[in-house]
């Protein structure tokens, strides 16, 4: 018997390991390698800054999405993604110090560095989601198939490409959940407190993550005054206190150290709730423009899952119900509910691991028609996900004629096209652009780009005529490289090396899941 569970172990951890390795080759293989919207930027500028200067100040004013004060700027982000950026930039520069280029060389391959960071994240919440799925009994085979499809074919996958708070936020998501319930379920302390890491670094990633506490109090209360625990309050304590630590006084610090008050975040952004709920929330769930089933088809079976879900896991469907709900609603009403300009339903991402671990579940014991079904739905899914890995989703928006924007985001017309008329949604939008710009790239006529040495912007380090050309690129490294005149034999070998990556984790994925379970 201990023979086997030993085995069992190690075949769990090789299929861990290649389905990591497998995510973050893909992920490497279909980045853009770099940075351009002012999100991005911004961040960047203060992981730099940080690295170079020991400081979060921006060292000029009017940088992107910042505030500016003494002549200096102070992002609008919260701590946690630009703490993730760190070591990337780090291995960038290190890339850089070793090989003699130019200056300008250098910036973008730093820059390309770090808009790696997600896809480590990514390659984790794939192995997190593994996890859990089999925690819930679900196959290994299907586990890992559900993990890919996650990934792959849903509108999280633009994002991973990006280095954007989202797929932070929705490893938080999962791993804050994940370990919440199997620590009341099987009383492990440790795993209350590394739940409370995982929530206290989303609140630390982005404050409004600290709305997910609701639903997590009151399902932790319900578990340990209905259940036969004995760990009582000690679970509320050893859940609190790395929330305290990293969460709260985390931000809280980095808000003194930049602004010399705990509770001035700096953020000069969109900040009213004024949108009706009911225009937040039909176009975050049905909008051609913004609505999640139409970016993430397989979530359609989400309703017949719900049912299935609750009757054997009840408490739980409550918890991940209340945490999307509360969600929703603050999302729906928050002035730029779109997130635009971005892919999908951004501000609705996280919550992509914990709706999929209970579609997991539902087609572990689904007949085989409901299988195919999904099948076909996780096809489409990637179909749409071509398009929005393909093509920046600014670049569409200035396509149509709405970017610059046009409209204050409190208007009912802002961006109204790409939201609500179907014929301009971008899942139609980015597959037009992109057979026009492959049919371009086939003839020889891909876009060719100057590196140019003055960017006071910081943004983009091209010259302004060139900047035109941008809608007619296409948004992976290799192509990008082209048009900036990089030398062919080191696009080949990159792409050599990293399908090569795919093609072997790939193989041995296929082996771990040929295993006893």
């Amino acid at each position: 018997m201990m023979d086997q569970k030993v085995s069992i172990f190690f075949s769990e951890r090789k299929v861990k390991f290649f389905l990591f390795l497998f995510i973050l080759s893909i992920l490497f293989f279909i980045s853009g390698a770099r940075l351009v919207s002012s999100d991005e930027v911004s961040m960047y500028l203060t992981v730099e800054n940080i690295i170079k200067n020991g400081s979060f100040a921006i060292p000029f004013p009017d940088a992107p999405n910042s505030t500016t004060l003494d002549g200096k700027s102070y992002t609008w982000y919260e701590a946690g993604n630009i703490i993730a950026g760190i070591p990337m930039y780090l291995i960038g520069y290190g890339i850089t110090s070793i090989i003699s280029i130019s200056p300008s060389l250098s910036t973008l391959i730093i820059k390309a560095a770090v808009s790696l960071t997600s896809a480590f994240v990514g390659a984790w919440i794939a192995i997190m989601f593994y996890s859990l799925s089999r925690y819930y009994g679900v196959t290994r085979r299907l586990s890992v198939g559900m993990a890919i499809a996650l990934i792959l074919t849903t509108f999280l996958l633009p994002y991973l490409k990006m280095f954007m708070r989202e797929p932070i936020l929705a490893l938080c998501m999962i791993g804050g959940t994940g370990y919440i319930i199997r620590a009341l379920k099987e009383k492990k302390s440790k795993d209350v407190i590394i739940a409370g890491i995982f929530i206290g670094y989303g609140i630390l990633t982005k404050l409004a993550f600290v709305i997910n506490l609701l639903p997590l109090g009151l399902y932790i209360f319900w578990k340990i005054f209905t259940g036969k625990n004995d760990m009582k309050f000690s679970v509320l304590l050893k859940f609190s206190i790395p929330i305290i630590l990293i969460g709260f006084m985390g931000t809280g610090l980095y808000n003194f150290i930049r602004f010399s008050n705990p509770l001035n975040t700096g953020y000069a952004g969109g900040t009213s709730f004024n949108i009706p709920f009911y225009v937040g929330m039909f176009g975050l769930l049905f909008s051609p423009g913004k609505g999640m089933f139409w970016f993430a088809p397989l979530l359609l079976l989400i309703f017949p899952t719900i049912n299935e879900f609750r009757k054997h896991h009840r408490d739980e469907t409550y918890l991940i119900g209340g945490m999307f709900i509360v969600n929703l609603i603050l999302s729906s009403v928050y002035i730029a509910w779109g997130g635009d300009g971005s892919w999908g339903p951004r501000y609705l991402s996280p919550f992509l691991p914990l709706f999929f671990l209970m579609i997991a579940f539902y087609l572990n014991r689904a007949q085989k028609i409901v299988k195919q079904f999904a099948i076909t739905l996780t096809v489409l899914g990637f179909i749409v996900q071509i398009g929005g890995i393909s093509i920046y989703a600014g670049a569409y928006l200035r396509e149509i004629g709405e970017y610059p924007y046009q409209k204050n985001f409190d208007d009912p017309e802002f961006l109204s096209k790409a939201h609500f008329i179907p014929n301009y949604s971008p899942i139609i939008g980015h597959w037009k652009m992109l057979k026009r710009n492959i049919g371009e790239h086939l003839e020889g006529n891909y876009p060719r780009l100057g590196i140019s040495q003055d960017t006071p912007d910081k943004r983009l380090p091209i010259g302004e005529e060139d900047r035109s050309k941008l809608l007619h690129t296409i948004d992976f490294w290799f192509t990008y490289g082209l048009s900036a005149n990089i030398q062919g034999w080191i696009i080949i070998v990159g792409i050599v090396l990293l399908a090569s990556s795919i093609t072997v984790s790939a193989f041995g994925l296929q082996r771990s899941l040929s295993l006893k379970e």
